[in-house]
């Protein structure tokens, strides 16, 4: 998911980013040793929908989870 060059750990809470110009992040709602988990806001649909951030080190050298969350 393209986020703007900048990840979402790089903004602060007031300025959550606009995810493929389709999910505008409204906050962080969760975070575990498996990544961080926020609530955006379709703005296509206006739906509520959740997007989960997985921690970078678990996809690297493991290709079964880098293609589950990257396709």
């Amino acid at each position: 998911m393209n986020i703007n060059t900048k990840k979402v750990q790089d903004y602060g809470e007031d300025a959550f980013p606009i995810l493929n110009s389709r999910y505008k992040i409204l906050k962080k709602i969760g975070a575990g040793s498996f990544g961080k988990v926020f609530m955006a806001e379709d703005l296509t649909t206006h739906n509520k929908v959740a997007i989960k951030q997985v921690n970078k080190c678990l996809l690297e050298g493991n290709d079964y989870l880098y293609q589950a969350f990257w396709k």
